[in-house]
């Protein structure tokens, strides 16, 4: 989320970081099965095998703490840029596109 909207929307940010924060939580024993259960009917896109088969090989990148270290950030950014190349020329500080406070606090209960 931009900056701007964050710190004029603390409790909804909180609120949408302590929903991804108990996702994160369930995924981890959740089985492709699971997943395949709870997303609409048109995420599985026809394929039901393609879809179990892509969320098992995409479970391991996901944080289970809720924190990106900071090689995932470097890997996310070299992502992008591959896709968006005017991200080649763009000032990115990582140290401020991550602000954990929203994670601790779900961690701790998300109050």
């Amino acid at each position: 989320m931009k900056r701007d909207f964050v710190e004029a929307n603390l409790v909804t940010t909180q609120k949408l970081v302590n929903a991804f924060y108990r996702t994160l939580l369930w995924l981890k024993t959740a089985t492709p099965e699971d997943v395949a259960a709870v997303v609409p009917e048109e995420y599985l896109l026809g394929d039901r095998a393609l879809y179990l088969s892509a969320v098992k090989n995409s479970l391991p990148i996901y944080s289970r703490t809720g924190v990106i270290p900071d090689q995932g950030m470097k890997n996310a950014l070299a992502m992008l840029v591959e896709f968006d190349p005017e991200l080649k020329a763009a000032p990115i500080d990582l140290a401020k596109t991550f602000d954990d406070r929203f994670v601790a606090k779900a961690a701790a209960g998300g109050k």
